[in-house]
């Protein structure tokens, strides 16, 4: 269970996309230890796979801040999803998703402590999550939401 209450329900109802604001993806252990996936930004897209799949949302997503967040209820997902555009669309959201995945899974196995900071930083540079053409020179976010990102101590991060 998380720290505060998931902006959606543990049963796939929607699609959601983020208007304003800032969001976190994570999972919480049994021993209330955090593991953040991703900062979710405005522009970024959030339970489709659940959506087409009907199987329960795989992580809580929670404001870190006032946001807006748009609805886009199962019923209507499932009639859009008629369309071969948005189909391409979705298809091509949960590519991007899919290789952000695989881009942690390898930076979580195969590189050192400091080149994952470095990277995870790059990535909130760009949004992380939404992927921005460019990137940004100020970076919102605590030592302790960077190293929960990373899966290690703050004190390693401090340290590194």
């Amino acid at each position: 269970m998380a720290a505060w209450p998931a902006i959606y329900p543990p049963l796939a109802e929607s699609d959601y996309g983020i208007v304003e604001g800032r969001l976190k993806a994570s999972n919480v252990r049994s021993d209330g230890k955090e593991a953040i996936l991703s900062i979710l930004e405005p522009g970024t897209w959030f339970g489709e796979m659940s959506a087409i799949t009907g199987w329960p949302y795989a992580h809580d997503v929670i404001a870190l801040e006032t946001a807006q967040i748009v609805r886009l209820p199962l019923e209507a997902f499932h009639s859009r999803m008629q369309s071969a555009a948005f189909a391409k669309s979705i298809a091509e959201l949960l590519a991007q998703h899919t290789g952000l995945l695989y881009q942690m899974l390898e930076e979580a196995t195969l590189y050192s402590t400091r080149a994952r900071i470095a990277r995870r930083l790059m990535h909130l540079a760009r949004g992380d999550a939404t992927l921005a053409v460019g990137n940004r020179s100020k970076i919102q976010v605590s030592q302790d939401t960077l190293a929960m990102m990373l899966g290690i101590s703050r004190q390693t991060l401090s340290r590194t």
